[in-house]
């Protein structure tokens, strides 16, 4: 019955904890070269926050410390993506780990606008001097 008790006990704090962070980021879906904010909300009295922020996906032990600044009731910090792929991030609050996730950065697709057009007319050149043949 006491072990019943403290698996109860355990699962109660556990879940009171995990449901008070809610984490979030603008833009949703960023790109490489955009700044992304990092938005915490969260109940109870903290002396500090930090961002934890691994921007490299090919070097995972080069990490960044940002100390989050509250606005409005949130807590934010920003970065840049210079990098695309997961960007693992953390809150930490007076030494704990808080949140761990990732942010998933995309390469900008760019349109075929000038290629495209030296294409054309390449084929417009080729096919005038066959024609002339």
């Amino acid at each position: 019955m006491k072990k019943l008790m403290l698996f109860l006990l355990l699962f109660l704090f556990l879940a009171v904890n995990a449901s008070q962070t809610k984490v979030y980021w603008e833009p949703t879906k960023p790109k490489v070269g955009d700044k992304i904010t990092v938005y915490a909300e969260m109940e109870g009295n903290f002396s500090s926050i930090m961002l934890k922020y691994c921007p490299n996906p090919s070097s995972p032990d080069v990490c960044f410390f940002e100390d989050m600044k509250k606005v409005d009731g949130k807590w934010v910090a920003s970065f840049n993506a210079d990098y695309e792929g997961k960007i693992e991030i953390a809150i930490i609050a007076d030494g704990n780990v808080l949140y761990d996730g990732y942010i998933e950065v995309t390469k900008e697709k760019k349109t075929p606008g000038f290629e495209f057009a030296l294409l054309a007319i390449a084929i417009a050149i080729i096919a005038k001097i066959k024609i002339k043949k």
